[in-house]
Protein backbone atom coordinates (compact mmCIF):
# COMPACT_ATOMS: atom_id res chain seq x y z
CA UNK A 1 0.00 0.00 0.00
CA UNK A 2 1.26 3.83 -0.59
CA UNK A 3 1.06 4.63 3.23
CA UNK A 4 3.38 1.61 4.17
CA UNK A 5 6.24 2.71 1.07
CA UNK A 6 6.15 5.96 2.65
CA UNK A 7 6.47 4.95 6.19
CA UNK A 8 9.31 2.57 4.63
CA UNK A 9 10.93 5.72 3.37
CA UNK A 10 10.52 8.24 6.22
CA UNK A 11 11.95 5.67 8.63
CA UNK A 12 14.77 5.01 6.08
CA UNK A 13 17.89 7.22 7.75
CA UNK A 14 19.77 7.51 4.61
CA UNK A 15 17.03 8.72 2.80
CA UNK A 16 15.74 11.07 5.17
CA UNK A 17 19.25 12.53 5.71
CA UNK A 18 19.60 12.63 1.92
CA UNK A 19 16.57 14.61 1.70
CA UNK A 20 17.33 17.19 4.46
CA UNK A 21 20.85 17.81 3.37
CA UNK A 22 20.33 17.59 -0.26
CA UNK A 23 23.78 15.98 -0.70
CA UNK A 24 24.27 15.94 -4.59
CA UNK A 25 26.84 13.29 -3.83
CA UNK A 26 24.03 10.57 -3.26
CA UNK A 27 21.38 11.98 -6.04
CA UNK A 28 22.69 8.74 -7.97
CA UNK A 29 22.19 6.47 -5.60
CA UNK A 30 18.64 7.65 -4.86
CA UNK A 31 18.47 7.63 -9.17
CA UNK A 32 19.54 4.27 -9.37
CA UNK A 33 17.09 3.14 -6.36
CA UNK A 34 13.90 4.78 -8.40
CA UNK A 35 14.88 3.33 -11.59
CA UNK A 36 14.95 -0.08 -9.99
CA UNK A 37 11.85 0.44 -7.80
CA UNK A 38 9.51 2.43 -10.53
CA UNK A 39 6.21 1.02 -8.53
CA UNK A 40 7.41 3.11 -5.66
CA UNK A 41 7.82 6.43 -7.48
CA UNK A 42 4.67 7.85 -6.24
CA UNK A 43 5.47 6.86 -2.59
CA UNK A 44 9.20 8.38 -2.92
CA UNK A 45 8.12 11.89 -4.11
CA UNK A 46 5.33 11.90 -1.33
CA UNK A 47 7.87 10.83 1.45
CA UNK A 48 10.00 13.90 0.14
CA UNK A 49 7.60 16.09 0.09
CA UNK A 50 6.20 15.43 3.71
CA UNK A 51 9.98 15.66 5.28
CA UNK A 52 10.79 19.24 3.17
CA UNK A 53 7.21 19.79 4.52
CA UNK A 54 8.53 20.18 7.86
CA UNK A 55 10.37 23.42 6.84
CA UNK A 56 9.61 26.77 6.30
CA UNK A 57 11.47 29.22 4.82
CA UNK A 58 10.53 32.63 6.47
CA UNK A 59 8.13 31.87 9.35
CA UNK A 60 9.30 28.56 10.96
CA UNK A 61 12.06 26.17 10.85
CA UNK A 62 11.69 23.47 13.18
CA UNK A 63 14.73 22.92 15.84
CA UNK A 64 17.54 20.58 14.21
CA UNK A 65 17.93 18.52 17.46
CA UNK A 66 13.31 17.96 17.47
CA UNK A 67 13.57 17.38 13.87
CA UNK A 68 16.36 14.49 14.07
CA UNK A 69 14.70 13.78 17.69
CA UNK A 70 11.33 12.69 16.04
CA UNK A 71 13.33 10.51 13.10
CA UNK A 72 15.66 8.99 15.20
CA UNK A 73 12.60 7.88 17.67
CA UNK A 74 10.64 6.69 14.92
CA UNK A 75 13.63 4.61 13.53
CA UNK A 76 14.65 3.30 17.33
CA UNK A 77 10.87 2.01 17.42
CA UNK A 78 10.53 0.41 13.94
CA UNK A 79 13.96 -0.88 14.10
CA UNK A 80 14.58 -3.48 16.31
CA UNK A 81 16.20 -5.52 14.32
CA UNK A 82 15.73 -9.27 16.16
CA UNK A 83 13.93 -7.88 18.95
CA UNK A 84 10.38 -8.91 20.00
CA UNK A 85 8.52 -6.20 20.81
CA UNK A 86 5.87 -6.10 23.42
CA UNK A 87 1.96 -4.88 22.29
CA UNK A 88 3.07 -1.70 23.80
CA UNK A 89 6.10 -0.59 22.29
CA UNK A 90 3.84 -1.38 19.04
CA UNK A 91 1.34 0.94 20.42
CA UNK A 92 3.71 3.53 20.66
CA UNK A 93 5.90 2.97 17.55
CA UNK A 94 2.60 3.38 15.48
CA UNK A 95 1.73 6.50 17.75
CA UNK A 96 5.17 7.66 16.84
CA UNK A 97 4.72 7.23 12.67
CA UNK A 98 1.05 8.64 13.08
CA UNK A 99 2.26 11.90 14.17
CA UNK A 100 4.94 12.03 12.01
CA UNK A 101 2.99 11.42 8.86
CA UNK A 102 0.42 13.79 10.78
CA UNK A 103 2.64 16.59 11.28
CA UNK A 104 4.05 16.09 7.46
CA UNK A 105 0.46 16.16 5.58
CA UNK A 106 -0.55 19.10 7.81
CA UNK A 107 2.25 20.83 6.26
CA UNK A 108 2.24 19.23 2.84
CA UNK A 109 -1.52 20.61 2.72
CA UNK A 110 -0.98 24.03 4.10
CA UNK A 111 2.11 24.63 1.63
CA UNK A 112 0.41 23.46 -0.97
CA UNK A 113 -2.57 26.02 -0.32
CA UNK A 114 -0.02 28.59 0.75
CA UNK A 115 2.56 28.20 -1.88
CA UNK A 116 3.97 31.29 -2.21
CA UNK A 117 4.15 32.80 1.61
CA UNK A 118 5.69 29.64 2.26
CA UNK A 119 8.35 29.40 0.42
CA UNK A 120 8.19 25.85 -0.38
CA UNK A 121 9.18 24.20 -3.33
CA UNK A 122 9.36 20.44 -4.90
CA UNK A 123 13.03 19.79 -6.45
CA UNK A 124 13.20 17.47 -9.41
CA UNK A 125 16.64 15.64 -10.33
CA UNK A 126 17.60 16.25 -14.01
CA UNK A 127 20.36 13.51 -15.20
CA UNK A 128 21.81 14.12 -18.39
CA UNK A 129 24.33 11.27 -19.71
CA UNK A 130 26.67 10.55 -22.76
CA UNK A 131 27.44 7.11 -24.04
CA UNK A 132 30.74 6.17 -25.59
CA UNK A 133 31.27 7.53 -29.06
CA UNK A 134 29.09 10.15 -28.13
CA UNK A 135 29.09 14.59 -26.74
CA UNK A 136 26.60 16.56 -25.66
CA UNK A 137 25.94 20.49 -24.80
CA UNK A 138 23.50 21.30 -21.94
CA UNK A 139 22.23 24.83 -21.17
CA UNK A 140 21.73 24.90 -17.23
CA UNK A 141 18.95 26.90 -16.06
CA UNK A 142 20.95 30.13 -15.20
CA UNK A 143 22.59 30.03 -18.51
CA UNK A 144 26.04 28.48 -17.67
CA UNK A 145 26.49 25.70 -20.48
CA UNK A 146 28.20 22.35 -20.18
CA UNK A 147 29.88 20.44 -22.68
CA UNK A 148 29.88 16.69 -21.58
CA UNK A 149 32.75 14.44 -23.16
CA UNK A 150 31.70 10.77 -23.89
CA UNK A 151 31.08 7.85 -20.88
CA UNK A 152 29.98 10.83 -18.35
CA UNK A 153 26.58 11.82 -16.80
CA UNK A 154 26.00 14.79 -15.23
CA UNK A 155 22.94 15.44 -12.66
CA UNK A 156 21.63 18.63 -10.95
CA UNK A 157 18.22 19.49 -8.92
CA UNK A 158 15.63 21.97 -10.62
CA UNK A 159 14.90 25.12 -9.54
CA UNK A 160 19.00 25.30 -10.19
CA UNK A 161 20.70 27.57 -7.46
CA UNK A 162 17.04 28.09 -5.42
CA UNK A 163 18.88 27.46 -1.94
CA UNK A 164 22.02 29.83 -2.62
CA UNK A 165 24.15 27.57 -4.63
CA UNK A 166 24.64 25.60 -8.11
CA UNK A 167 25.62 22.69 -7.91
CA UNK A 168 26.29 19.91 -10.30
CA UNK A 169 27.56 16.15 -10.00
CA UNK A 170 29.85 15.18 -12.05
CA UNK A 171 31.35 11.38 -13.32
CA UNK A 172 33.37 11.31 -16.65
CA UNK A 173 34.46 14.50 -18.21
CA UNK A 174 33.00 18.26 -18.76
CA UNK A 175 33.92 21.77 -19.80
CA UNK A 176 32.20 24.40 -18.37
CA UNK A 177 31.14 27.94 -19.10
CA UNK A 178 29.67 29.08 -16.05
CA UNK A 179 27.28 32.52 -15.87
CA UNK A 180 29.17 34.91 -13.46
CA UNK A 181 26.48 35.07 -10.24
CA UNK A 182 28.42 36.17 -6.92
CA UNK A 183 25.56 35.93 -4.45
CA UNK A 184 25.29 31.92 -5.77
CA UNK A 185 28.94 29.99 -6.28
CA UNK A 186 28.75 27.44 -8.98
CA UNK A 187 29.91 23.83 -7.45
CA UNK A 188 31.34 20.94 -9.34
CA UNK A 189 31.28 17.95 -7.14
CA UNK A 190 33.25 14.85 -8.07
CA UNK A 191 34.21 11.29 -6.08
CA UNK A 192 36.31 13.42 -3.46
CA UNK A 193 36.78 16.56 -5.09
CA UNK A 194 34.86 19.92 -4.92
CA UNK A 195 35.16 22.72 -7.43
CA UNK A 196 33.90 26.27 -6.25
CA UNK A 197 33.69 29.00 -8.94
CA UNK A 198 31.68 32.08 -9.43
CA UNK A 199 31.90 32.48 -13.01
CA UNK A 200 34.41 31.06 -14.93
CA UNK A 201 35.63 28.67 -17.81
CA UNK A 202 37.32 25.35 -17.07
CA UNK A 203 37.34 21.60 -17.61
CA UNK A 204 36.99 18.68 -15.01
CA UNK A 205 37.99 14.86 -16.03
CA UNK A 206 36.92 12.26 -13.11
CA UNK A 207 36.00 9.48 -14.88
CA UNK A 208 35.15 6.55 -12.54
CA UNK A 209 38.40 3.92 -12.84
CA UNK A 210 40.77 6.39 -14.04
CA UNK A 211 43.70 7.10 -11.46
CA UNK A 212 43.53 10.61 -11.56
CA UNK A 213 40.98 13.55 -11.44
CA UNK A 214 41.90 16.42 -13.00
CA UNK A 215 40.91 20.24 -13.00
CA UNK A 216 41.80 22.49 -15.60
CA UNK A 217 41.37 26.40 -15.48
CA UNK A 218 40.65 28.26 -18.51
CA UNK A 219 39.97 31.67 -17.47
CA UNK A 220 38.47 33.30 -14.26
CA UNK A 221 39.40 31.70 -10.56
CA UNK A 222 38.42 28.53 -9.15
CA UNK A 223 38.67 26.72 -5.86
CA UNK A 224 39.24 23.47 -5.81
CA UNK A 225 38.83 21.02 -2.40
CA UNK A 226 39.83 17.41 -2.17
CA UNK A 227 38.33 15.57 0.83
CA UNK A 228 39.11 11.60 0.22
CA UNK A 229 39.49 9.46 2.91
CA UNK A 230 42.12 11.19 5.26
CA UNK A 231 43.82 13.99 2.39
CA UNK A 232 42.20 17.06 2.84
CA UNK A 233 44.00 19.97 0.62
CA UNK A 234 42.22 23.46 -0.52
CA UNK A 235 43.82 24.76 -3.85
CA UNK A 236 43.09 28.11 -5.56
CA UNK A 237 43.88 27.81 -9.39
CA UNK A 238 44.77 30.43 -11.78
CA UNK A 239 44.40 30.67 -16.15
CA UNK A 240 46.14 27.63 -17.35
CA UNK A 241 46.68 25.89 -14.46
CA UNK A 242 45.74 22.46 -13.57
CA UNK A 243 45.01 20.36 -10.82
CA UNK A 244 45.98 16.83 -10.44
CA UNK A 245 44.60 14.71 -7.91
CA UNK A 246 46.34 10.73 -7.77
CA UNK A 247 43.32 8.39 -6.35
CA UNK A 248 46.03 5.64 -6.12
CA UNK A 249 49.04 7.72 -4.00
CA UNK A 250 46.57 11.04 -2.92
CA UNK A 251 49.29 13.13 -3.85
CA UNK A 252 47.62 16.81 -5.19
CA UNK A 253 49.79 18.28 -7.70
CA UNK A 254 49.44 21.87 -9.56
CA UNK A 255 50.90 22.86 -13.07
CA UNK A 256 50.38 24.62 -16.40
CA UNK A 257 48.80 22.74 -19.20
CA UNK A 258 48.27 23.27 -22.71
CA UNK A 259 44.92 24.07 -23.36
CA UNK A 260 44.72 21.91 -26.93
CA UNK A 261 46.30 18.78 -25.25
CA UNK A 262 43.64 18.94 -21.86
CA UNK A 263 40.03 20.25 -23.39
CA UNK A 264 40.53 20.08 -27.40
CA UNK A 265 38.26 17.21 -26.97
CA UNK A 266 35.41 19.88 -26.97
CA UNK A 267 36.13 21.00 -31.08
CA UNK A 268 36.74 17.28 -31.65
CA UNK A 269 40.40 17.31 -31.19
CA UNK A 270 41.99 13.95 -29.53
CA UNK A 271 45.53 14.71 -27.98
CA UNK A 272 47.71 11.97 -27.25
CA UNK A 273 50.94 13.31 -25.30
CA UNK A 274 53.35 9.90 -24.32
CA UNK A 275 50.43 7.99 -23.89
CA UNK A 276 50.59 4.35 -23.20
CA UNK A 277 48.88 1.49 -25.02
CA UNK A 278 46.43 0.54 -22.44
CA UNK A 279 45.49 4.64 -21.76
CA UNK A 280 45.35 5.29 -25.92
CA UNK A 281 42.51 1.96 -26.31
CA UNK A 282 40.64 3.11 -23.05
CA UNK A 283 40.77 6.33 -24.79
CA UNK A 284 39.12 5.27 -28.23
CA UNK A 285 37.13 3.23 -27.21
CA UNK A 286 35.12 6.25 -25.52
CA UNK A 287 35.99 8.82 -28.60
CA UNK A 288 34.67 6.54 -30.85
CA UNK A 289 32.02 4.32 -28.88
CA UNK A 290 34.00 0.71 -30.27
CA UNK A 291 35.46 -1.94 -28.38
CA UNK A 292 38.80 -2.66 -28.87
CA UNK A 293 40.77 -6.24 -28.45
CA UNK A 294 44.91 -6.38 -28.29
CA UNK A 295 46.54 -9.42 -29.90
CA UNK A 296 49.95 -9.98 -28.97
CA UNK A 297 50.75 -7.28 -26.31
CA UNK A 298 54.73 -7.10 -25.57
CA UNK A 299 56.76 -5.43 -23.33
CA UNK A 300 56.99 -2.34 -25.33
CA UNK A 301 56.77 0.66 -23.18
CA UNK A 302 54.56 2.76 -25.61
CA UNK A 303 54.92 6.83 -25.49
CA UNK A 304 53.21 8.12 -28.69
CA UNK A 305 52.12 11.13 -29.22
CA UNK A 306 49.87 12.52 -31.70
CA UNK A 307 46.77 15.06 -32.85
CA UNK A 308 43.80 14.03 -34.57
CA UNK A 309 41.25 16.68 -35.22
CA UNK A 310 37.91 15.66 -36.53
CA UNK A 311 39.41 12.76 -38.33
CA UNK A 312 37.91 9.05 -38.64
CA UNK A 313 38.77 6.59 -36.30
CA UNK A 314 40.04 4.68 -40.07
CA UNK A 315 42.52 7.53 -40.57
CA UNK A 316 43.85 6.93 -36.69
CA UNK A 317 45.02 4.10 -36.38
CA UNK A 318 46.17 3.81 -40.09
CA UNK A 319 48.53 6.70 -38.64
CA UNK A 320 49.61 4.79 -35.53
CA UNK A 321 50.00 1.42 -37.06
CA UNK A 322 52.54 3.21 -39.16
CA UNK A 323 54.81 4.30 -36.65
CA UNK A 324 54.16 1.95 -33.63
CA UNK A 325 54.13 -1.16 -35.96
CA UNK A 326 50.41 -2.97 -35.64
CA UNK A 327 47.89 -4.37 -37.88
CA UNK A 328 44.26 -3.89 -37.25
CA UNK A 329 41.10 -4.93 -38.21
CA UNK A 330 37.92 -2.82 -38.05
CA UNK A 331 34.27 -4.89 -38.11
CA UNK A 332 31.61 -3.04 -37.33
CA UNK A 333 31.88 -1.35 -33.43
CA UNK A 334 34.44 -3.92 -32.77
CA UNK A 335 38.74 -3.85 -33.44
CA UNK A 336 40.86 -5.57 -33.12
CA UNK A 337 45.12 -4.51 -32.93
CA UNK A 338 47.41 -7.49 -33.36
CA UNK A 339 51.15 -6.21 -32.49
CA UNK A 340 53.78 -7.40 -34.29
Amino acid sequence: MLDDEIKELLTNESFVNWVKSEDASQNQYWVDWLSKNPEKKKAFHQAQQLIRSMKYRDDYQMNPDDYDGLYYDLLNSFQQSGAKRSTTRYWISGVAASLLLLCGLVGYFWLNNNANEAGYQVYETIEKSTPNGTKLTVSLPDGSMVKLNSGSKLLFQTPFGLNGTREISLEGEAYFEVTEDESKPFIVKTTGVQTTVLGTSFNVSAYEGDDQVNVALVSGMVKVNVNHASQKTEKILSPTEMMIFSRKDRQVTVKNFKVDQVIGWKDQIIHFEKESLPRIVDRLEKWYGVDITVDNPNDRIWNYTGRFEKKSLEHVLLRMAYTEGFTYKIENNKVNINIK
